[in-house]
């Protein structure tokens, strides 16, 4: 029998119900039928708002479940249901009671919507899936109470089911009803009506960015626990908050008075940074030939990975006083996924966590559920759980007969989102430094003073009103709301592309789309088969 919704969104969906929902997915049925799970009431008798667990629909009539998990007690007229975890609460109705109550409340439904006639067969049951039912109650038939014994198997819940329709049709055959089959499809319609109101773009981008500041701020509270550890390594995937935990560290270094420098292997986030760390030394990782030894009392390294390796790790002990054994360092990176230029060395990956507290963040606070989601499928990299709720935007990955066409979709997409209320100054176009002309002459519909291509921080101040056309390992440890990939065969063919395109993919809080030509979609489809693999 079709179920709806398809999946259970809320945690606390007690353990009957899921038993109960279980069986009726197996239980045989008239072609058509279906089932709804938690169907809101909003016209019940006496409750402002109300729900019947199941409203099973069938050629032969309309059946609401009325599901308890737990103990059913009946005691000088009240009632108590325990549930799994021990907690009783007392009701003045029975099961019965409330199972007719949501009957009415169905059948209002049914009226208000439009459908085109009431069921001639309309009843109820009670559903005790974990509870065995023995004593007859004078006011609950028992071909209603479908209990322990008959929720073994798919085979008996379908005996039982079948039972309360024969009851039903019983009754409304003696009460004087022309007994005739429910057009499914029309009370399907009418309990299930199909409709899109699309959210606004920018307000979904608005809402992800406020769960990012709060998912952020409690990260950098878990760091400060760690204070008392005078070397920390932190470890963990792209939009785990690193950048934001590096920037925190060294901000409250420079604050106590510390000698402080701030190592960044993305040079365009160093640009970006050191304008707003005026306390702080900010440098990129290229640049430390030119300091001199034990120049800092406090060094903290953001996208680390560049240097784990015997030049880089000579280079930190050289200007941090102390070194790596002895100094006060925090350490971030992301070594499995996002080394660009050089390869991680596993000894000097070991030397780092042999002199450091180590952590690995277990959350991401930058991208939705949706897109961690499509990372980790497509490219089998672990960023973390997110809890950022996508508010319905969902990540695309559109395949294109050509590479013009993807280029083409890509900017078509854009173009929708500007025209729906997105900033240009929210939103990034991310392709091979190769293609960024042609990717320029297919946005010339936007002016100078709204996109900037680049590729350097010399654009800096310009990207930041601006839409922005760059290539991964430039904008690496930035992120914009909306994020755009044109993934051709130019980008197939750059050095640590599997690197580039985890790059491109974690630069979003809100919309990602990634536009395919052939090339780029057999290249992906390498890395969904390796997964499989796996």
């Amino acid at each position: 029998m079709d179920l709806f919704p398809s999946v259970i969104f809320r945690d606390e969906t007690s353990q009957g119900e899921r038993r109960a929902r279980a069986l009726l997915e197996k239980i045989g049925a008239s072609e058509g039928a279906f089932a709804i799970h938690s169907l809101n009431l909003p016209d019940h008798e006496y409750k402002r708002l109300s729900e019947a667990d199941f409203v099973v629909v069938d050629s032969r009539g309309v059946l609401v479940l009325e599901v308890k998990g737990g103990t059913v007690k009946c005691e000088n007229g009240e009632w108590q249901f325990e549930n799994g975890r021990g907690q009783a609460r007392p009701k003045s109705e029975g099961p019965h009671q409330q199972a007719e109550s949501a009957i009415q409340a169905v059948r209002k439904m049914l009226q208000k919507s439009g459908a085109r006639y009431q069921p001639s067969v309309f009843g109820w049951a009670v559903v005790l899936p974990f509870t065995p039912w023995k004593d007859e109650h004078p006011e609950i038939p028992s071909e209603l109470m479908i209990d322990e014994a008959d929720c073994a198997d798919a085979i008996s819940f379908t005996a039982a089911i079948d039972q309360a329709f024969a009851y039903w049709k019983e009754r409304s055959i003696e009460s004087g009803r022309t007994i005739y089959p429910i057009d499914v499809d029309d009370y399907r319609s009418t309990l299930l009506p199909s409709f899109q109101y699309a959210p606004a773009p920018a307000r979904c981008a608005e809402a992800i960015l406020a769960d990012v500041v709060r998912l952020s701020k409690h990260q950098c509270q878990i760091v400060e626990g760690f204070d008392g550890n005078q070397r920390l390594l932190i470890e963990a995937g792209a939009g785990t908050g690193k950048t934001v935990l590096a920037n925190a560290a060294a901000t409250k270094f420079a604050g106590e008075g510390f000698r402080t420098g701030f190592i960044i292997g993305a040079p365009l986030l160093a640009a970006q940074l050191a304008s707003e760390l005026p306390d702080v030394h900010v440098l990129s990782s290229e640049g430390l030939s030119d300091i001199p030894d034990d120049a800092f009392d406090v060094l903290v390294v953001d996208e680390g990975q560049e240097l784990v390796n015997p030049p880089g790790l000579q280079a930190i002990d050289r200007i941090l006083k102390g070194g790596i054994e002895s100094g006060r360092w925090k350490w971030f990176m992301d070594a499995d996924n996002q080394s660009m230029k050089n390869e991680v060395d596993p000894d000097c990956r070991a030397r780092l966590k042999s002199h450091a507290f180590y952590w690995s963040p277990p959350h991401n606070v930058r991208s939705t559920r949706e897109i961690v989601g499509l990372v980790k499928e497509a490219l089998g990299a672990d960023i973390g759980i997110s809890e950022i709720d996508g508010r319905g935007v969902r990540p695309l990955v559109q395949v294109l007969e050509s590479d013009d066409q993807a280029l083409k979709w890509a900017v078509d997409f854009v173009a929708r989102k500007i025209h729906d209320g997105v900033s240009p100054k929210d939103v990034v176009v991310l392709s091979a430094p190769s293609s960024f002309e042609r990717v320029r002459a297919a946005m010339e519909w936007l002016p100078a003073s709204e996109l900037v291509v680049v590729s350097g921080p010399e654009q800096l101040d310009a990207m930041k009103s601006r839409a922005v056309i760059s290539d991964p390992e430039t904008f690496r440890g930035l992120e914009r709301a909306w994020t755009v990939v044109v993934c051709n065969e130019e980008f197939t063919r750059l050095r640590n592309g599997e690197s580039y395109l985890y790059v491109a993919m974690t630069r979003s809080n809100a919309g990602l789309a990634i536009a395919l030509g052939p090339p780029g979609r057999d290249w992906l489809y390498s890395f969904y088969a390796r997964q499989t693999r796996q």
